[in-house]
């Protein structure tokens, strides 16, 4: 009886990751790629209209000496602590709602909407090739 409830348990885990990668990939089309492009590139129908050159988000881990800094990307996604990023970036966290999860940061852990969290992740996984 434990492995079923194993199985299951690893089967709605599955299920939610899915749904996580869904809506991080449906998110990022709709709030970041016309400006950051589908690959993130910074190359977006829309990134000719700003007069700064469009960040390239697949080398965010180069750019700042290591790993990925999911924790920088969930800030600016939030508009925390650096309010002019991006210019007009939109700033759209706080109307979503939804579930709350915590972010493990060097200063502690912080309590971060799961689904900027899982967009930093997508754009993480853009990085990496995919």
């Amino acid at each position: 009886m434990a492995a079923w409830t194993a199985l299951a348990a690893t089967a709605a885990l599955l299920a939610a990751c899915g749904q996580e990668e869904r809506t991080a990939r449906q998110d990022y089309a709709a709030f970041c790629a016309g400006c950051h492009g589908a690959d993130g590139s910074g190359t977006g129908p829309t990134a000719r209209d700003w007069p700064r050159p469009v960040p390239d988000l697949r080398t965010l881990a180069t750019r700042n000496g290591g790993p990925f800094p999911t924790a920088y990307v969930v800030s600016t996604l939030l508009g925390r602590d650096r309010p002019d990023a991006h210019g007009a970036m939109p700033r759209f966290w706080g109307d979503i709602g939804g579930d709350l999860t915590v972010l493990d940061t060097p200063e502690g852990g912080v309590r971060v909407p799961e689904r900027a969290l899982a967009l930093a992740r997508y754009v993480e996984r853009l990085g990496e090739g995919g």
